[in-house]
């Protein structure tokens, strides 16, 4: 079914937005958008239907061409320019490379800090940025998705959550979910931490994830749920050119975007080498990670030492997942084995 995305004022709810679902459902359009500014302000901004006359690819807003990865994050966020970030990039947030990898306090910050991902978001849009964003990274790990979700909510009227589970999850029958359903409970393994020496200042607790607060799936970088198929199926659609199962859900100039070197260097937060592209890292050159494929690979892993690798090139992808925390990651020895 095709889904229609956007703002529109709750005046407007009610008439417009079904009606123009109604419009793209019944086939009487294609696809189409409507924007309606009133007095300086847009008051409807809608957008759906199919890019292609069989009804395949979906018309989303970086496929019409709406969001560039290069447009300023102030252009949809404007309270996010505060304190020298006006110059922020999209891809600066997709590359790790915003200079916003954390939130600043005069505390350590707890998992309550940053379960609202709107006051946590307004927290981050209001901090100066740590180094000249765009000259070097530092991993994301925990604002990443607070970022993203605030630029998502601001372009599309939905959540990340939302956006991710209608737009990827629901088209492709994958098994993935932000935070644990009550049902699900009983088939989620616990992480299991192993004696390490102490973590630094800041750092959480390596059994993070079974905590009460986990299962709310507001942690949005770090608190999706799922299974090494489920996870395979959905990074496929890099891997197989942005088709699945018939179903088209990137362009190949967006494929393109992915493996557009961001950022070469020593990590300002892992303090070792990484290389970014457009939402995922590459394989360092000479780095100590030298058993996986060259040529178009694009690659992430986690704490532990799980993998997502997709080779563009080869039509593959690997996904592995283990529950056992060790101060490792982009796979470990299991998986170099």
């Amino acid at each position: 079914m095709a889904q229609v995305h956007g703002n529109c004022d709750s005046k407007f709810e009610k008439n417009i937005r079904t009606r123009f679902q109604q419009l793209v459902e019944s086939r009487e359009e294609i696809d189409a958008t409507i924007t309606v500014n009133i007095d300086g302000k847009d008051v409807i901004d809608l957008w759906g239907g199919y890019t292609d006359t069989e009804r395949t690819q979906s018309w989303n807003k970086a496929g019409r061409g709406v969001i560039s990865i290069t447009n300023k994050v102030s252009k949809f966020w404007p309270e996010f320019a505060a304190n020298g970030k006006g110059n922020v990039e999209v891809r600066h947030i997709l590359s790790h490379t915003s200079g916003v990898s954390g939130w600043e306090s005069n505390r350590p910050l707890t998992f309550d800090d940053i379960l609202d991902p709107d006051a946590a978001a307004d927290k981050l849009a209001a901090q100066a940025p740590w180094w000249e964003p765009g000259t070097a990274s530092g991993c994301h790990s925990w604002t990443f998705g607070h970022l993203l979700a605030a630029v998502v909510r601001r372009v599309t009227g939905s959540t990340l959550q939302e956006f991710v589970i209608e737009e990827i999850v629901k088209p492709l029958g994958a098994g993935f979910q932000f935070g644990v359903s009550e049902s699900d409970l009983l088939r989620t393994a616990n992480v299991i931490a192993t004696a390490m020496p102490p973590l630094g200042p800041g750092m959480v607790p390596l059994d993070f994830g079974n905590g009460s607060a986990w299962p709310q799936g507001n942690i949005l970088s770090a608190s999706g749920h799922s299974n090494t198929r489920a996870m395979n199926h959905i990074l496929s659609i890099i891997g197989l050119g942005g088709s699945v199962d018939g179903k088209r859900l990137l362009l190949q100039k967006t494929l393109d975007l992915i493996f557009g070197e961001q950022s070469n260097g020593i990590d300002h937060v892992v303090g070792a080498p990484l290389r970014f592209g457009v939402g995922f890292g590459f394989i360092v050159d000479n780095g100590p990670v030298t058993y996986l494929p060259k040529g178009r690979v694009c690659v992430w892993g986690g704490l532990g030492g799980s993998l997502a690798l997709v080779d563009l090139d080869r039509k593959l992808t690997i996904t592995y997942v283990m529950n056992k925390m060790k101060m490792t990651s982009l796979g470990n020895n299991a998986v170099r084995s």
